[in-house]
């Protein structure tokens, strides 16, 4: 770490599935719960790959800013490496569920795993959060349903915005 071998403040953040408004939503790269609010404003399906019931962490944009801000003002921080999510499981067919009854329209449809991704399929990932509650005493606010409605809500009004690029 810097902080160790030039004596710079550092903290290290390994994040979760971030999602929330003005985030990336041209591909699912990256926000891949931004870009499925996308898919379900535009009415396509949504692709579940397998049967969907794998677990994943996401994490809202403003916990995640606050987790951040929290961690530049607490000396307590510096060179540690923290993992920063809801600490919650929700299983990928229930957070595209989720987005499907919030946005009300779009749909979601199960399909084989491609043969390129069968290989590197992670399995369940739920964030431990345990260190960061401790060290920074951080715990996210904002559950996936309320995320998820401010998010729509944001995209509905300025999806536009969003595709013009």
């Amino acid at each position: 770490f810097y902080n160790n071998q030039y004596g710079i403040d550092t903290v290290v953040f390994r994040i979760a599935n971030p999602y929330g408004p003005r985030g990336q939503i041209m591909h699912p790269k990256y926000s891949i719960a931004n870009y499925f609010i996308r898919q379900a404003l535009e009415g396509k399906s949504i692709k579940i790959y397998g049967d969907g019931n794998q677990l994943r962490d996401y994490i809202f944009v403003d916990d995640l800013a606050d987790a951040f801000i929290k961690a530049s003002l607490t000396e307590k921080s510096n060179g540690e490496v923290f993992n920063i999510g809801s600490g919650k499981g929700i299983s990928f067919k229930n957070m595209v569920k989720t987005i499907v009854e919030i946005v009300g329209k779009g749909t979601f449809e199960h399909v084989p795993w491609p043969s390129d991704y069968v290989n590197v399929e992670t399995g369940d990932y739920v964030t431990d959060i345990s260190k960061v509650k401790q060290y920074l005493k951080w715990t996210p606010k904002i559950n996936l349903v309320d995320g998820m409605k401010i998010t729509v809500d944001y995209y509905q009004r300025y999806l536009n915005e969003y595709l013009s690029w």
